[in-house]
């Protein structure tokens, strides 16, 4: 392998490498801002807990084809960097930067979810008022 088609290699496995932390990056934006959402708009928090299922299951949906995606920049990154380098300690590094976007991956869609039925069980649907608890 010549150093021009090395150095180009490891250019393509940089920008699989940005591209993976993109999409964790978006991913957590977009969260913060439907938290953010959550707390400054009263209707949203009806709606959130009117089509609560839907919001799950399209929040399920929808991360399991970020995590084929992020999977799939993680196959092509490892691809390039076996052509420039046969070492492992490159390989693994990339392999542990896949477990940890695909770990915060899930975390935050847990999060997401927690936050989805805390809402569910503490906003009326038809009112967006906070449900009170049974007086004893």
């Amino acid at each position: 392998m010549t150093a021009a088609s090395s150095d180009m290699a490891l250019a393509y496995a940089k920008n699989y490498w940005d591209a993976g932390n993109q999409v964790v990056i978006l991913m957590f934006g977009l969260a913060f801002a439907v938290y953010y959402t959550l707390t400054q708009y009263k209707e949203v928090l009806r709606l959130v807990s009117k089509y609560n299922f839907r919001l799950i299951r399209l929040t399920l949906i929808s991360n399991l084809l970020l995590l084929a995606l992020l999977w799939i920049l993680n196959t092509q990154e490892t691809a390039v960097a076996q052509i420039v380098t046969p070492e492992d300690a490159l390989l693994r590094a990339i392999a542990a930067g896949f477990y940890i976007r695909a770990s915060l991956l899930i975390g935050n869609t847990v999060l997401y979810i927690i936050v989805l039925r805390f809402v569910k069980n503490r906003i009326d649907p038809n009112t967006g008022n906070p449900i009170s608890p049974p007086q004893q």
